[in-house]
C-alpha cells in the first residue's frame, strides 16, 4: 500500500518520476495514469472489503483532493499544507487500522455481506460476453460440433473489461459480481446446444429435404403429374423452421432444466461434494484475479487438486497446472519483487495487466485477419497438403484456422490427442478401406440422402462414431449408477473424507437460498409450457411430450452426477438413450424421436451448466439465489441471441453444406432412423461392434483404477474424431501440441498468457464469422 511521506522531500509524483528515471526516461502522462492506477489499487487494498462507511470513503476522497491541491500550492500556503498533511495522516491511520483489523480476523468473513452481489453492470457485461459466445458457439457447432461453456473465458474477459475501465467506476468490481457475470454469460452462450440448433434442427431440415426430394422423384418416375400436395410440401416449410417457431421452441425448453437443477445442489455439492472441475477451475480463477484471502473462499477450494474442464472449459493439462499465476491479481511473483516499493509493485502489476490486454487484442486481431483473408481467398481455409484427391475424398487437408488452434489449446492434451486418433482410424484407415471395397453410398445411389453429411466416406464413418458414443455413454452411465448404489448401501465410500459432516451444512443463509416453492412451481410451469408449445408445433401427441419432459428430468440427474465426477456432461449419450426409449413409445415416428432427444439433451445441458455455476458460487461464497436470477436472465436472452444467430448463418449458408456441415445433425438423424428400423451402411456393423466394445472398456478400467485416465483416450473425443472431418482434428492437434510444448518449455509464460491467447484466437474467428456471413448475404465478391 502507498503511504504518502514527505520525509526526504519526495512526494508521490516524485517517487514515480524517480522510478522511471532509473529505467531511462519519464513521461508526465504515464505518471498521471500510473498515479490514478495506484489510487485505484490503494482503494481496493484498503477499502475493497467493504467495511468502511460511505462517510469515511468520502472523507478519504476529499483528503486525496487536498493532496493534489497541496502539491500545486505548496510554496504559497504552508499552513494549509500542514493541515492537509495532518488530514492525510488521519486518513492513513484509518486505512491502516482497518487493514490490521482484517489481518487479525482472517477467519471472520462477515465483511463479505457488505459487498454487492447483484449489479446491473455485471448482468449487462455478462450478456454482451454471452452474446459473443452464443454466436461463436453457433458457428463452431454448425461447422465442426464444437461448443464451449465459456465460464473461464467470460470470467477472464469480464475481469479484464472492468480492469481496463476501472477509473470510470466508483465501486470496484468484486468477486461476487464476477460470479454473477459468468453465470449470465454461460446461460446465454450455451443455447445453440441446449436448443438443438447445431444438431436437432439441422437434422429435422435434412429429414424434411429428403422427404421432399423423395416425393418429387417418385412423381417424376410415375406417369402422373406432380401432385399439389408435393408442390405445397416443397414450397412451405413446417412452422418449426420459421423464426417465430424457433423462438417458441427455444422458449419451451429454456427453463425446466434450470428449475429442476436447484434441489440437486444439496446432494451433489453440499453432501457429496462432487468435484465439478470446470466450476472449481472458475472459482480458482476468480480467487486469483480478485486476490481473495483464504478466509474469503470455501475451504474446499484450498484443497490442492487438478483443476480442469471438459467440453468447453480447460481439460486436465497435467498435474496441478493452473490457468493463471496463483499470486495477487494473477501477476507472477518474481523474487526481485520483494526489493520493490509498494508503488513500484503496483506499477508492475498494472503493466502486467496491460500486457495481458494487449495479448488478448493481438491474438483476436490475428484471428480476425486470417478469417477475413480466407473469405476473399477460400484456398486459405483448405490447403491440400496431401493432394487434391485425398482432400476431396477423405478430407485430409490443412485448415490453418487460429480459432481451431485455440480450441486445441483449450481442450487439453487428452482430448486433442484422442480426436486425432479417432480421425486417423476413421478417415485414414477405415474410410479408405470402405472406399476401395465399394461399401460407400453416393449421392447417385437410389434412395440416398442429398445431404453431404450422409453420403460418401462421411456417411459410412458416421455409423462407427454413433456406436462409439452410444457404447461409451451407456457404459459410463451404468458405472455411475452402480457406484451410486454401492455408496448408498455403504459398500464403498464417497470421496469426501477430507471434509467433516459439519461442512455439509449449507453456508448460504436462508435469505440467499432459492425457496422450495420457486423451483417446484417453476419446474411444473416450465414443463407444462414445454408440452403446450412442443406438441402442436411438431405435431406429436401430448402424452409423448409429457414422457419426454419426465424422461429429461430423470436423465438430468445422471448427467449432473457424471458432470460432477468427470467434468463431462454426456448430453449426446443422454439424448441417444431417450431416442432408444422413444422408439418404443412412438415407433416409426422419426420427428418425435428427434424432439424427445432434443428435450433430454436441453434439460441435461441446462442442469449441468447450472450446477457448474453453483459450484463456483459455493466455493466463492456467493449467493445461490443471485446466481439463480443470473441463470434466468441469461436463459431468457439466449432465446433471442440463438435464434438470431441461427437465422443469420442459415440465411447466409445452406445447412448442411461445405461451409457448415453440421456433423452432429447426421449423428442424431442416423440414430433416429436406426432405432426406427433403418439400415446400417454396407459392412459397417463389424467395425461398429469391435470399436464400440473396445471403447466401452475405457470407463470400466478407469472405474477400477482412476489413474489410468491419464493414459487412456477419451471415448467421446474418439467419436468426435470420427464424425467431424479430419481437417479440424488435425489443426486442433497442432493447438494441443503448442499447449503441451509451451507449458513444458516455459510454464510461467504459459500460465500467464496461454489461456488468453487461446481465447483471443477462438473469439477472433467466432465474432468475425458474423461479418463474413453478412458479406456472403450481400454477395461481396471473392478473389478466388
Amino acid at each position: 500500500m502507498y503511504n504518502n511521506n514527505n520525509n526526504g522531500g519526495l512526494g508521490e509524483e516524485d517517487d514515480l518520476r524517480q522510478y522511471h528515471d532509473d529505467g531511462g526516461g519519464v513521461n508526465n502522462e504515464e505518471i498521471k495514469n500510473e498515479r490514478n492506477f495506484i489510487d485505484d489499487e490503494e482503494y481496493e487494498d484498503n477499502f475493497g472489503d467493504g467495511i468502511l462507511t460511505s462517510s469515511q470513503i468520502e472523507t478519504i476522497k476529499k483528503n486525496n483532493d487536498n493532496i493534489n491541491n497541496n502539491n500545486s500550492n505548496n510554496n504559497n500556503n504552508n499552513n494549509n499544507n500542514n493541515n492537509n498533511n495532518n488530514e492525510i495522516n488521519n486518513s492513513n491511520e484509518i486505512g491502516i487500522g482497518i487493514n490490521e483489523n482484517n489481518n487479525s480476523n482472517n477467519n471472520d468473513d462477515s465483511h463479505l455481506s457488505t459487498l454487492k452481489q447483484f449489479t446491473f453492470r455485471s448482468v449487462l457485461v455478462g450478456l454482451i460476453i454471452g452474446c459473443m459466445l452464443c454466436f461463436s458457439n453457433m458457428y463452431y457447432g454448425l461447422q465442426s460440433g464444437f461448443i464451449t461453456m465459456g465460464s473461464l473465458q467470460s470470467t477472464l474477459l469480464g475481469f479484464l473489461f472492468f480492469k481496463m475501465f476501472a477509473k470510470y467506476f466508483k465501486i470496484r468490481f468484486n468477486q461476487f459480481e464476477n460470479v454473477l457475470l459468468q453465470t449470465v454469460a454461460v446461460a446465454t452462450a450455451t443455447m445453440p446446444l441446449a436448443g438443438g440448433f447445431v444438431g436437432i434442427i439441422p437434422a429435422l431440415k435434412i429429414l424434411y429435404d429428403d422427404q421432399v426430394n423423395n416425393s418429387i422423384n417418385n412423381n417424376n418416375n410415375s406417369t402422373t403429374s406432380i401432385s399439389e400436395s408435393t408442390i405445397e410440401l416443397s414450397t412451405e416449410l413446417p412452422n418449426y423452421f420459421t423464426w417465430w417457431g424457433l423462438l417458441l421452441w427455444s422458449f419451451s425448453i429454456a427453463f425446466f432444466g434450470l428449475f429442476f437443477s436447484v434441489p440437486l445442489r444439496k446432494q451433489t455439492i453440499l453432501v457429496e461434494k462432487l468435484k465439478f472441475p470446470s466450476g472449481a477451475a472458475t472459482a480458482q480463477m476468480i480467487k486469483v484475479l480478485h486476490n481473495l484471502k483464504d478466509s474469503e473462499v470455501h475451504s474446499e477450494l484450498l484443497v490442492k487438486e487438478v483443476h480442469g474442464g471438459g467440453s468447453g472449459a480447460i481439460e486436465n493439462l497435467g498435474d496441478g497446472i493452473q490457468l493463471i499465476e496463483d499470486s495477487p491479481r494473477g501477476h507472477y511473483h518474481d523474487e526481485d519483487d520483494d526489493l520493490l516499493t509498494n508503488d513500484e509493485k503496483q506499477i508492475k502489476i498494472k503493466k502486467s495487466w496491460d500486457k495481458k490486454v494487449k495479448v488478448l487484442f493481438y491474438s483476436f486481431l490475428v484471428s480476425f485477419i486470417y478469417t477475413m483473408l480466407s473469405y476473399f481467398f477460400p484456398i486459405l481455409s483448405s490447403l491440400p497438403i496431401f493432394g487434391n484427391y485425398v482432400k476431396n475424398t477423405f478430407y485430409w487437408t490443412l485448415t490453418p484456422s487460429l480459432s481451431y488452434v485455440g480450441q486445441g489449446m483449450i481442450m487439453g492434451t487428452r482430448t486433442g490427442i484422442s480426436t486425432l486418433i479417432g480421425a486417423i482410424i476413421g478417415w485414414g484407415i477405415l474410410g479408405p478401406i470402405a472406399k476401395s471395397a465399394g461399401w460407400l453410398v453416393t449421392a447417385q445411389t437410389p434412395g440416398a440422402s442429398n445431404s453431404p453429411a450422409l453420403v460418401g466416406v462421411k456417411g459410412w464413418v458416421l455409423w462407427i462414431s454413433l456406436f462409439i458414443m452410444l457404447a461409451e455413454s451407456l457404459v459410463s452411465l451404468s458405472v455411475l449408477v452402480i457406484r451410486m448404489i454401492l455408496i448408498k448401501f455403504g459398500v464403498i465410500k464417497n470421496y469426501n473424507g477430507k471434509f467433516s459432516d459439519a461442512q455439509s451444512v449449507d453456508p448460504a443463509p436462508p435469505s440467499q437460498r432459492v425457496p422450495h416453492l420457486w423451483w417446484i412451481a417453476g419446474t411444473v410451469a416450465s414443463g407444462v409450457l414445454c408440452v403446450v408449445i412442443v406438441s402442436p408445433l411438431f405435431g406429436i401427441q401430448v402424452y409423448e411430450t409429457v414422457i419426454a419432459v419426465l424422461l429429461s428430468l430423470l436423465t438430468s440427474i445422471l448427467a449432473v452426477r457424471a458432470l460432477g465426477e468427470t467434468d463431462i456432461n454426456p448430453v449426446s449419450g443422454i439424448g441417444k438413450i431417450s431416442q432408444i426409449i422413444f422408439a418404443v413409445v412412438s415407433p416409426k415416428n422419426i420427428v418425435a424421436n428427434l424432439v424427445a432427444g432434443a428435450i433430454a439433451e436441453g434439460g441435461s445441458q441446462q442442469a449441468g451448466d447450472m450446477m457448474q455455476d453453483l459450484k463456483t458460487g459455493h466455493l466463492i461464497k456467493a449467493s445461490p439465489r443471485v446466481q439463480f436470477y443470473g441463470q434466468l436472465i441469461g436463459s431468457f436472452f439466449s432465446i433471442i441471441f440463438a435464434v438470431l444467430a441461427y437465422e443469420l448463418y442459415s440465411y447466409a449458408y445452406t445447412i448442411p453444406s461445405k461451409e457448415l456441415l453440421a456433423p452432429t445433425a447426421a449423428v442424431w438423424l442416423n440414430m433416429a432412423k436406426l432405432v426406427n428400423g433403418g439400415e446400417l451402411a454396407h459392412n459397417v456393423l463389424p467395425f461398429c461392434i469391435v470399436l464400440g466394445v473396445l471403447v466401452s472398456l475405457i470407463p470400466i478400467a478407469e472405474a477400477f483404477k482412476p489413474s489410468l485416465e491419464h493414459y487412456l483416450p477419451s471415448g467421446i473425443a474418439l467419436a468426435i474424431g470420427f464424425y467431424q472431418t479430419p481437417n479440424y482434428s488435425l489443426i486442433r492437434s497442432i493447438g494441443t501440441f503448442i499447449q503441451w510444448y509451451w507449458f513444458r518449455k516455459n510454464s510461467h509464460s504459459f500460465r500467464e498468457y496461454g489461456f488468453i491467447v487461446a481465447s483471443g484466437f477462438v473469439l477472433g474467428e467466432g465474432i468475425t464469422s458474423i461479418i463474413t456471413a453478412l458479406m456472403t448475404i450481400a454477395n461481396v465478391p471473392r478473389f478466388i
